[in-house]
Protein backbone atom coordinates (compact mmCIF):
# COMPACT_ATOMS: atom_id res chain seq x y z
CA UNK A 1 0.00 0.00 0.00
CA UNK A 2 1.23 3.43 -0.91
CA UNK A 3 0.77 5.98 1.72
CA UNK A 4 0.32 9.46 1.23
CA UNK A 5 3.23 12.02 2.68
CA UNK A 6 3.05 14.06 5.58
CA UNK A 7 0.81 16.65 5.34
CA UNK A 8 3.94 19.23 5.32
CA UNK A 9 6.18 17.77 2.46
CA UNK A 10 2.94 17.05 0.21
CA UNK A 11 2.14 21.15 0.81
CA UNK A 12 5.42 22.19 0.02
CA UNK A 13 5.49 19.92 -3.11
CA UNK A 14 2.49 21.70 -4.30
CA UNK A 15 4.10 25.23 -3.45
CA UNK A 16 7.60 24.60 -5.36
CA UNK A 17 6.47 21.69 -8.12
CA UNK A 18 4.69 24.70 -10.28
CA UNK A 19 8.11 26.72 -10.00
CA UNK A 20 10.45 23.36 -11.32
CA UNK A 21 8.50 23.09 -13.73
CA UNK A 22 8.56 26.90 -15.34
CA UNK A 23 12.33 26.46 -14.77
CA UNK A 24 12.59 23.07 -16.89
CA UNK A 25 10.47 24.67 -19.61
CA UNK A 26 12.70 27.54 -19.62
CA UNK A 27 15.86 25.59 -19.28
CA UNK A 28 14.99 23.47 -22.80
CA UNK A 29 14.93 27.22 -24.88
CA UNK A 30 18.83 27.26 -25.02
CA UNK A 31 18.11 23.00 -26.01
CA UNK A 32 16.39 24.07 -28.96
CA UNK A 33 18.78 26.56 -30.53
CA UNK A 34 21.53 23.91 -29.60
CA UNK A 35 19.43 20.64 -31.62
CA UNK A 36 18.77 23.70 -34.37
CA UNK A 37 22.17 24.38 -34.72
CA UNK A 38 23.30 20.55 -34.40
CA UNK A 39 20.62 18.12 -36.24
CA UNK A 40 21.41 17.24 -39.83
CA UNK A 41 18.43 18.21 -42.47
CA UNK A 42 18.46 14.38 -44.07
CA UNK A 43 18.65 10.87 -42.11
CA UNK A 44 18.29 7.70 -42.33
CA UNK A 45 15.90 5.95 -40.32
CA UNK A 46 16.24 2.44 -39.01
CA UNK A 47 12.68 1.39 -37.86
CA UNK A 48 10.53 4.31 -39.26
CA UNK A 49 7.43 2.10 -40.37
CA UNK A 50 7.65 1.24 -36.36
CA UNK A 51 7.95 4.46 -35.16
CA UNK A 52 3.98 5.74 -37.22
CA UNK A 53 2.21 2.05 -36.36
CA UNK A 54 3.34 2.79 -32.45
CA UNK A 55 2.15 6.57 -32.29
CA UNK A 56 -1.00 5.45 -34.66
CA UNK A 57 -1.76 2.41 -32.58
CA UNK A 58 -1.19 4.84 -29.38
CA UNK A 59 -4.23 7.09 -30.70
CA UNK A 60 -5.92 4.00 -31.64
CA UNK A 61 -5.88 2.90 -27.64
CA UNK A 62 -6.45 6.47 -26.66
CA UNK A 63 -9.59 7.18 -28.63
CA UNK A 64 -10.94 3.82 -27.70
CA UNK A 65 -9.92 4.34 -24.10
CA UNK A 66 -11.76 7.44 -24.17
CA UNK A 67 -14.97 6.50 -25.32
CA UNK A 68 -15.51 3.56 -23.18
CA UNK A 69 -14.27 5.82 -20.19
CA UNK A 70 -16.90 8.17 -21.17
CA UNK A 71 -19.43 5.39 -21.78
CA UNK A 72 -18.73 3.41 -18.30
CA UNK A 73 -19.36 7.05 -16.55
CA UNK A 74 -15.49 7.25 -15.72
CA UNK A 75 -15.26 11.18 -16.26
CA UNK A 76 -12.53 12.35 -14.51
CA UNK A 77 -10.48 9.40 -15.93
CA UNK A 78 -11.61 9.92 -19.80
CA UNK A 79 -10.48 13.71 -19.02
CA UNK A 80 -7.34 12.21 -18.48
CA UNK A 81 -7.28 10.07 -21.62
CA UNK A 82 -9.06 12.42 -24.00
CA UNK A 83 -6.27 15.36 -22.89
CA UNK A 84 -3.40 12.65 -24.18
CA UNK A 85 -5.04 11.25 -27.07
CA UNK A 86 -5.16 15.28 -28.08
CA UNK A 87 -1.97 15.82 -27.63
CA UNK A 88 -0.82 12.59 -29.43
CA UNK A 89 -2.70 13.67 -31.95
CA UNK A 90 -1.17 16.86 -32.65
CA UNK A 91 1.81 15.51 -32.59
CA UNK A 92 1.21 13.03 -35.18
CA UNK A 93 0.24 15.88 -37.30
CA UNK A 94 3.16 18.01 -36.63
CA UNK A 95 5.37 15.24 -37.79
CA UNK A 96 3.10 13.85 -40.87
CA UNK A 97 3.70 17.60 -42.09
CA UNK A 98 7.01 18.18 -40.80
CA UNK A 99 8.27 15.21 -42.98
CA UNK A 100 6.46 15.01 -45.92
CA UNK A 101 8.60 14.95 -48.85
CA UNK A 102 6.79 14.88 -51.83
CA UNK A 103 4.05 17.92 -52.85
CA UNK A 104 1.56 14.13 -52.78
CA UNK A 105 2.56 13.59 -49.64
CA UNK A 106 2.00 17.27 -48.55
CA UNK A 107 -1.09 17.46 -49.73
CA UNK A 108 -1.83 14.01 -47.82
CA UNK A 109 -0.44 15.42 -44.84
CA UNK A 110 -2.15 18.51 -44.59
CA UNK A 111 -5.58 16.82 -45.32
CA UNK A 112 -5.11 14.52 -43.24
CA UNK A 113 -4.43 17.33 -40.16
CA UNK A 114 -6.97 20.10 -41.60
CA UNK A 115 -9.51 17.06 -41.71
CA UNK A 116 -8.96 14.36 -39.12
CA UNK A 117 -6.11 14.28 -36.73
CA UNK A 118 -6.86 18.38 -35.37
CA UNK A 119 -10.40 18.45 -35.60
CA UNK A 120 -10.22 15.09 -33.23
CA UNK A 121 -7.55 16.45 -31.05
CA UNK A 122 -9.66 19.68 -30.52
CA UNK A 123 -12.54 17.97 -29.26
CA UNK A 124 -10.37 15.51 -27.44
CA UNK A 125 -8.67 18.37 -25.15
CA UNK A 126 -12.08 20.11 -25.21
CA UNK A 127 -13.28 16.91 -23.37
CA UNK A 128 -10.15 17.39 -21.36
CA UNK A 129 -10.79 21.27 -20.64
CA UNK A 130 -14.27 21.24 -19.96
CA UNK A 131 -14.43 19.95 -16.55
CA UNK A 132 -12.25 22.26 -14.91
CA UNK A 133 -14.20 25.48 -16.74
CA UNK A 134 -17.86 24.85 -16.81
CA UNK A 135 -20.36 26.23 -14.97
CA UNK A 136 -22.19 23.47 -12.45
CA UNK A 137 -24.81 21.55 -13.84
CA UNK A 138 -28.38 21.36 -12.84
CA UNK A 139 -29.93 17.88 -12.52
CA UNK A 140 -33.39 17.19 -13.74
CA UNK A 141 -34.77 17.10 -9.50
CA UNK A 142 -33.07 20.72 -9.21
CA UNK A 143 -29.90 19.48 -7.14
CA UNK A 144 -26.31 20.42 -8.54
CA UNK A 145 -25.03 17.52 -10.15
CA UNK A 146 -21.31 16.21 -10.18
CA UNK A 147 -18.44 18.04 -11.63
CA UNK A 148 -18.06 14.89 -13.99
CA UNK A 149 -21.68 15.58 -14.96
CA UNK A 150 -20.02 18.33 -16.98
CA UNK A 151 -17.53 16.20 -19.36
CA UNK A 152 -19.60 15.31 -22.35
CA UNK A 153 -22.72 16.58 -23.27
CA UNK A 154 -24.03 13.59 -25.11
CA UNK A 155 -23.16 11.54 -22.16
CA UNK A 156 -25.27 11.67 -19.18
CA UNK A 157 -23.65 10.84 -15.53
CA UNK A 158 -25.35 7.58 -14.24
CA UNK A 159 -28.33 8.08 -12.34
CA UNK A 160 -27.50 7.79 -8.55
CA UNK A 161 -30.46 6.18 -6.25
CA UNK A 162 -32.49 7.46 -4.10
CA UNK A 163 -31.10 7.09 -0.95
CA UNK A 164 -34.39 6.64 0.90
CA UNK A 165 -35.15 3.60 -1.86
CA UNK A 166 -34.89 0.28 -1.19
CA UNK A 167 -31.90 -1.26 -3.59
CA UNK A 168 -32.39 -4.57 -5.10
Amino acid sequence: MVRAPPRGQAESVRRVLPYGLVLAGAAMIPWLFILAAMLPEHTQVDHWSLAWVGLDGAEATGLAGTGLLLLSGRYDQARLAAAVTGTLLLVDAWFDTTTAISVADRLTAGLMAGLAEAPIAILCLSIAVRGLTASPVTSPDGLTADVTARCAPAVSAPAQPDPGQRQT
